[in-house]
């Protein structure tokens, strides 16, 4: 299939309203946008769409395959617009990524219709996996993934990081309505243009409350001039005046 395309979804965040850039879905689309493969996004927070305008998105616009991502907080979200296309477009694969996966797989499989989970750092991982299905091509070696086959569960055991955090592409800033963040966002103060903003992934820490306990990960930098490259770009780009 030459048209490969793709629908990313940001899910409401429970009995919240509240608005900051999704970094995550950002950092996949521009992983996709790098691989050639064509990509909508939906934040659902800062769009306040509903589950039955995205169903209407989905088969409107012809998308095969639907990625959402989020944190735990939104894990029934995701089940709920997970299950709502699978029984509306049975044909659309779903694919569930994003931290709220980790520790969560089993409930995630059991109580969702989704197709695969992706485990860990995906940006490496998502556009391989993208080309395999629109391909037709066996994904049974791709690592990191829990998937369906007929009425087995498989796990492809594996956690991956991006090893260098300057091999990755900057977020898709284009695919989102910057201003609706930049004005919006939680994190910022009256009057500013902010935007969320990451120099580093991981943690040095294992605190037994928090999900790093589980997998800890250890800490990764950007350099610093992959740092002022992108601040120069959203400075450029989007006028911002605070990084959150």
């Amino acid at each position: 299939m030459d048209n490969k395309k793709v629908l990313l979804i940001n899910p409401a965040y429970e009995n919240r309203e509240i608005v900051y850039f999704p970094l995550g879905l950002g950092y996949i689309a521009g992983s996709c946008d790098k691989h050639g493969i064509e990509v909508k996004c939906i934040d659902v927070n800062a769009t306040r769409v509903s589950n039955h305008q995205i169903l209407e998105m989905i088969e409107n616009e012809g998308f095969h395959i639907v990625g959402i991502g989020g944190f735990l907080t939104q894990v029934q979200a995701v089940i709920e617009l997970t299950n709502l296309i699978k029984s509306r477009a049975k044909d659309v694969i779903v694919i569930i990524g994003g931290i709220q996966v980790f520790g969560c797989e089993r409930f995630i499989m059991e109580t969702s219709k989704a197709d695969i989970i992706c485990v860990g750092e995906s940006e490496m991982l998502f556009p391989e996996l993208i080309k395999a299905l629109y391909d037709g091509k066996d994904i049974s070696k791709i690592p990191a993934i829990i998937y369906r086959n007929k009425d087995k569960v498989i796990n492809n055991e594996g956690f991956p990081l991006v090893p260098d955090l300057d091999e990755i592409n900057f977020p898709k800033y284009d695919a989102f309505n910057m201003e609706t963040y930049i004005t919006q966002n939680y994190h910022g103060f009256p009057g500013k243009r902010t935007i969320d903003f990451i120099c580093s992934r991981g943690c040095p820490y294992s605190c037994t409350y928090c999900i790093n306990s589980l997998k800890p990960v250890k800490m990764r930098y950007r350099s610093p001039d992959n740092i002022v490259r992108e601040i120069r770009l959203l400075k450029g780009k989007y006028k911002i005046d605070d990084f959150s």
